[in-house]
Parts: C-alpha cells; sequence; structure tokens
C-alpha cells in the first residue's frame, strides 16, 4: 500500500500561516525556513505524532526545521518530550518567545527571583532552562506546575549520561526554580537546601548572639535559604551577627527576639553602625 500523504488539511494552512505571522515579526526571512516548515508537517500532519519518534529520529532534524519546532512548541502545538528538552539549548528561546501567556509567567518568574536577589544570569538560567521547558512540555501556567514536574525534568537530565542523578547545572538550576516557586507560594513546602553548602553553619556564622537569641536567628537563615540566593543569605547572616554582637553587649539579658525595643535596640544599632561607617571614610 502507498504511503498517505496529507498534504493540505486545514491544521496545516493554519499552522503554516501562523508561523509566517512568527518569522515576519522576528524578521526571518529565509525561505529554507518556510520549505522546511511544509516538509515536516507533510511528514507529520498532526505535529504530536512527530513527539513519538524515536530520540534518534527528532535529533536529526535539520537548522531551518528545528526553528518551526521552536515555533510549534511556543505556540502550545507540540510537546517534544523531556529527552528531547534536555538535549537542545534552545538558543532562541528567548528572542522568539510571543507575547501571550508563556512570556507572562516567565515574566513574573523572573521579577520574583530578582526580589529574592538572584543575579541576571542566575535568574534567566532557572527561567529557560528548567520553568520554560516545564511551561513547554507541560502545556500548563506557572501556578499549575508541581513538585514531580521538577522531578522528570532532573530524571531526563540523569538518564542523558546514565547518571543516578541529574546533572550539577541542572540540579542547581531547579534548586533555584524551587526557591522561586515558593516565594511566589506555588509551592508550600520550602525546599531542601543543606546548610552544608554554606561554608559555615549558621550557628557558626552566629557566634556573637547569645545563646538565648541563637537559636531564633538561625532559624531565620534556615528560612531565608528557601527563598533567597546563596550570597544573598550569607550577607544577610554576617550583618544578621553584627546586629547580634550590639545586642550582646547593649541587652545581655534579653531573652526573646519578641522583647526588642525599637529606641533602646534597634536605633543604638543604627547610630552604632553609622559611627562606624563614618570611621572607616575618615
Amino acid at each position: 500500500m502507498p504511503p498517505v500523504l496529507a498534504y493540505a488539511p486545514a491544521p496545516e494552512v493554519d499552522l503554516l500561516a501562523a508561523y509566517g505571522g512568527h518569522c515576519d515579526r522576528l524578521g526571518l526571512i529565509s525561505v529554507n525556513l518556510h520549505s522546511a516548515a511544509r516538509t515536516f508537517l507533510r511528514r507529520w500532519p498532526d505535529p504530536q505524532r512527530w513527539a513519538q519518534e524515536p530520540l534518534e529520529v527528532r535529533l536529526t532534524v535539520s537548522h531551518p526545521t528545528r526553528s518551526f519546532l521552536m515555533f510549534l512548541m511556543l505556540a502550545g502545538h507540540l510537546r517534544p518530550g523531556y529527552d528531547y528538552l534536555i538535549r537542545r539549548k534552545l538558543s532562541v528561546f528567548w528572542r522568539h518567545l510571543p507575547p501571550g501567556s508563556l512570556a507572562e509567567d516567565l515574566a513574573g518568574f523572573l521579577a520574583a527571583a530578582a526580589e529574592l536577589g538572584f543575579t541576571e544570569r542566575t535568574r534567566s538560567a532557572a527561567a529557560s532552562q528548567v520553568i520554560g521547558r516545564l511551561l513547554l512540555q507541560t502545556g500548563r501556567r506557572l501556578d499549575a506546575l508541581t513538585d514531580n514536574d521538577f522531578d522528570d525534568l532532573l530524571a531526563a537530565s540523569a538518564a542523558r549520561y546514565g547518571a543516578s542523578k541529574a546533572s550539577r547545572h541542572y540540579s542547581s538550576a531547579t534548586h533555584t526554580a524551587r526557591q522561586v516557586m515558593f516565594h511566589l507560594g506555588v509551592f508550600t513546602e520550602q525546599p531542601v537546601n543543606a546548610t552544608s553548602l554554606l561554608r559555615q553553619s549558621f550557628a557558626q556564622r552566629m557566634r556573637d548572639a547569645t545563646p538565648a537569641l541563637r537559636d531564633s536567628f538561625v532559624a531565620y537563615l534556615d528560612r531565608l535559604t528557601a527563598t533567597h540566593s546563596r550570597a544573598t543569605v550569607t550577607g544577610t547572616a554576617t550583618r544578621l551577627n553584627h546586629f547580634a554582637a550590639h545586642l550582646a553587649a547593649v541587652a545581655p539579658a534579653l531573652s526573646s527576639l519578641a522583647g526588642l525595643d525599637r529606641r533602646r535596640h534597634i536605633e543604638t544599632y543604627l547610630s552604632a553602625t553609622a559611627v562606624a561607617s563614618s570611621g572607616l571614610l575618615t
């Protein structure tokens, strides 16, 4: 029986027209792009059928075809599989990202990551490497992602190298993404972030606090690791220890942070800090 050719079903015409508008928006003028798109749809008139092909087949598509695949993914017409997404850098992801719900979700994620003190490079990597791939594959909104989705991505990273755990880059980016999701209130449990990742434990960092207050400061820093970058947490720990040392000097009998008094404890610390800073400038 000769192969069945599906040359012009209605979905194909719509996808080609939409892709044409996508290329116009980006200023992509190569005739090979449209030819590659037509060839792809002749073989896979339903783009999702392509995702069922062996990984080796999916990885061998031409460069012009990959541009069409990116359009299909960003427009919600294709979920290519985590195995494919892990192996592709998606270098044009940000440039090709169209206006819409996907762009809105990523903008919200980036804004939240910035609030937590992550650098532009770190938050951009977490957004494209992790969140972007999760949104592309699941087809869901940011607030509908689950912890299992993150685990699936990490499993795909581990499978790529036949390892028992994901690569360092994916593990780091995923942890960052989970911190932001916790900050956004999407996740209700703070992500695990062992204090061994820091050069010193929080108890050691709070060495100048009185025994009565040390546990409270440590508990605060533990909470902070769920929503802030490592650099932000360590910087906060340094400043907090200075405040703890001040309290030990002016109120050694203070038994709880609930007993802090603005005039006696906080304003005196601010004054001492200002004096110390002035001394450094003279």
